[in-house]
């Protein structure tokens, strides 16, 4: 578990290995009245909620397209670039971004030495924790 500077918390699950079933990555995020997950990189479902009374709702499909979920997934029968391995599991993206910080002469935001080194800490300090609390 996290705490945050911004009092914010969060939770890492580090499973000793995937599973065998589906899906391998699976991503969650909660809010204010909403949850996100992202399974495998290609399926993100957005729950917005639906609204009940507790004596009285009859029915788990409200009325309108404000409520229930949102779900965002790629449309593989189709061979479009964005159906690709390339696309989909972001290695275009990554390498696009990397030859156009060299094209125009600027060191990359992301992927330094020292973002590798802040996330091994957090790593290191989620294995040797045991529950108690660890300040890195």
């Amino acid at each position: 578990m996290f705490e945050f500077a911004s009092g914010a918390l969060g939770n890492l699950h580090m499973a000793a290995g995937a599973g065998r079933g589906q899906p391998d990555d699976s991503y969650s995020f909660y809010g204010n009245n909403l949850h996100v997950e992202i399974n495998n990189a290609h399926r993100v479902t957005v729950q917005r909620g639906i609204p009940f009374v507790y004596e009285q709702t009859t029915s788990y499909a409200p009325e309108g397209l404000d409520h229930g979920a949102l779900v965002w997934e790629p449309q593989n029968n189709k061979a479009t670039l964005d159906n690709m391995a390339l696309f989909t599991q972001g290695f275009y993206r990554e390498m696009r971004y990397f030859c156009d910080c060299i094209l125009d002469s600027r060191k990359p935001e992301l992927g330094s030495l020292d973002f590798s080194l802040e996330l091994m800490k957090v790593h290191e300090a989620a294995l040797i924790s045991e529950g108690d609390p660890v300040t890195t």
